[in-house]
C-alpha cells in the first residue's frame, strides 16, 4: 500500500454513527488516472451495508461491481439527475482512465447541509488527492466544487501546479484556447452545476451539447481519437 493510500483510508474511516467518507466513485486504476471530474459531494450514505471498512474499501477501490450493487440498492436502483448527465462526459471519454471525485467527501443527501467545515477539510483533501495522483485534466462543475478548488490554491506547504480554475460560464473552446498545453500544468475546465442549480436567468444550457464538446476537447488534449 502506497502512502497517499495510507492517507486517504485514514481520511474516509470515521467514527462509529457517521459514514465513510467516498473520496471518489469505484476505479480499481484511481491512482493513474489522467481525468478528474470535481463535483460538490456523494448524495448516498454508506456504511452499515458493509461488513467493515476494510470490505467498503476492497470494493471501491478494488470491486466496483459489488460497490454498485450495494450503492444501487441504497439509491433504489435509480440514478440522480447529476448522474445521468454526468455520463454524457464520461461516456465521451470511454477508454480515458476518469476519477470522479468531489469537492467534499462526505456523503450527504442535502448539500445545503454541508457544514463549513466539511468545506475546508474538503479543499485540502482534494488538493493532496490531486498531487499524489497527478491528472492531465480537471473538469470542475458548479460553484462549490469552483470555490474548493480555488481554495486549493491558497494552501500553505502544498504545491501550487495548476492554473486557477477559468469563469464557469465561458464556452468550453474558448476556455482550452486560454490555456496552453503544459506538461507540469493540466488542462483546466469548468462548468456549472449539471442540474443548472445557481445558473443566472435567462442563461443558456445547453448541458447534453456543451458537455459532448468537453469530451471531445479532453480527448484531443490527451491526444486520443475523438
Amino acid at each position: 500500500m502506497d502512502d497517499i493510500e495510507t492517507w486517504i483510508k485514514k481520511e474516509c474511516r470515521t467514527p462509529a454513527g457517521f459514514p465513510y467518507l467516498r473520496p471518489f466513485t469505484p476505479n480499481p486504476k484511481w491512482r493513474s488516472a489522467k481525468v478528474f471530474v470535481i463535483g460538490t459531494n456523494p448524495a448516498t450514505p454508506l456504511r452499515n451495508q458493509f461488513k467493515s471498512f476494510e470490505a467498503y474499501w476492497r470494493a471501491l477501490t478494488q470491486n466496483p461491481e459489488e460497490f454498485n450493487k450495494v450503492y444501487s440498492r441504497e439509491h433504489g436502483g435509480g440514478e440522480s439527475t447529476t448522474t445521468e448527465r454526468l455520463r454524457i462526459l464520461t461516456d465521451g471519454l470511454n477508454g480515458i482512465n476518469v476519477l470522479v471525485t468531489n469537492a467534499v467527501w462526505l456523503p450527504s443527501s442535502e448539500s445545503s447541509k454541508i457544514k463549513c467545515t466539511q468545506y475546508y477539510q474538503g479543499h485540502k483533501r482534494l488538493k493532496q488527492l490531486i498531487d499524489g495522483v497527478k491528472p492531465k485534466v480537471i473538469f470542475a462543475y458548479g460553484k462549490p466544487a469552483l470555490g474548493t478548488l480555488e481554495k486549493c490554491k491558497k494552501i500553505e506547504g502544498i504545491q501550487h501546479n495548476y492554473p486557477y480554475a477559468s469563469d464557469y460560464l465561458t464556452p468550453p473552446n474558448k476556455q482550452r484556447k486560454s490555456q496552453r498545453k503544459s506538461q507540469s500544468k493540466p488542462l483546466v475546465l469548468t462548468y456549472p452545476h449539471l442540474t443548472g442549480a445557481g445558473l443566472p436567468s435567462n442563461t443558456k444550457f445547453n448541458y447534453k451539447d456543451d458537455l459532448r464538446k468537453f469530451a471531445q476537447i479532453i480527448r484531443e488534449y490527451l491526444g486520443k481519437k475523438v
